[in-house]
């Protein structure tokens, strides 16, 4: 049971899941081959979710709704993006055509779900590690299938529209200029990509893998810059995980244009990726000021931890 709950006061929609308070501790891993649909020697795949916080056609909500207390639907979709049959290893140290498997089947997945009319945006993501909640170790991401835009991409295409309607040109491109003007920040690049520690990272190792080139989502990318996506990648999750001598628990997602019909060619994709250590042996926790007002709090300059990013070599 799952619906759609308008929250007025920050003006965002909230899915309330009852039903995944019910998802088993498995004792065999369901994405290993020969199950799941997972065969055998084959590369990266999506399965539906097992247990989905958005599906077509949706189900009925728990409780009706009022013009003060909006209810809808959960209509939607939720699948696992299973990168290998292997369980053993991690994005981290696929091989690079692996990798490139992978970039291909977001895309794939994108571009299929852009064509069903309920669905507003696609939000592609990687959560890493026990620190992260993650109960289930194979290497996967998941997708999420939203009928709305969610509140952080819906803030990033407002300030991008503001600044191209002002300056004529994108706020991100302007920002990777300066990214590889200064340097300082840069830790790793690859052909026309580059990795970053932004300037008001939020968390401490905090990183932005950004196309030079203006491109809206990943079905717009060349095959070279596929490639250098796929090999820059591999690169800033090793340096994560030499940098801590363990796995670095994080959370990876992609930020791509809506595909509600609208026209985003202002838009500039990019990959966040957000380490939740605040040092190589603590965890960053999120507190009263994170959740309560919404302001970050960073213990830690940016440029510092970008030289220590850009001084651990990937494997």
């Amino acid at each position: 049971m799952s619906e759609l709950r308008w929250n007025p006061l920050l003006r965002e929609w909230i899915i309330t899941a009852v039903h995944r308070q019910d998802r088993p501790v498995l004792q065999d891993c369901p994405f290993c081959a020969g199950t799941e649909g997972v065969p055998e020697g084959v590369g990266a795949v999506a399965v539906p979710n097992r247990y989905p916080a958005l599906t077509h056609p949706p189900p009925r909500p728990y409780i009706g709704g009022s013009s003060s207390q909006q209810v809808e639907p959960s209509d939607g979709s939720c699948e696992v993006l299973v990168y290998t049959s292997s369980h053993d290893t991690a994005l981290a140290y696929l091989p690079l055509e692996s990798v490139q498997d992978i970039i291909r089947l977001w895309r794939e997945r994108f571009l299929d779900l852009e064509r069903r009319p309920h669905v507003k945006y696609v939000l592609i993501f990687e959560n890493r590690g026990k620190d992260v909640g993650v109960t289930l170790s194979h290497p996967h991401g998941q997708l999420y299938a939203f009928p709305f835009t969610p509140p952080l991409m819906r803030m990033e295409l407002e300030s991008l529209l503001v600044h191209s309607h002002s300056g004529g040109t994108c706020l991100l491109c302007e920002m990777v200029e300066l990214e590889l003007a200064e340097g300082g920040r840069v830790i790793a690049t690859e052909g026309s990509l580059l990795a970053y520690v932004p300037f008001w990272a939020r968390w401490p190792y905090e990183v932005q893998i950004v196309p030079e080139r203006h491109l809206s989502a990943l079905d717009e990318m060349k095959e070279d810059e596929s490639l250098a996506l796929a090999s820059l990648l591999r690169r800033v999750l090793q340096k994560y995980d030499n940098l801590v001598d363990d796995e670095m628990p994080y959370v990876m997602v992609l930020h791509q244009r809506p595909v509600d019909g609208g026209k985003y060619s202002y838009y500039h994709f990019h990959i966040e990726i957000y380490p939740m250590r605040r040092s190589r042996t603590e965890l960053k926790y999120l507190a009263g000021c994170e959740l309560g007002a919404g302001v970050f709090l960073n213990d830690s300059h940016p440029e510092e931890r970008a030289d220590e990013l850009r001084r651990v070599a990937p494997d």
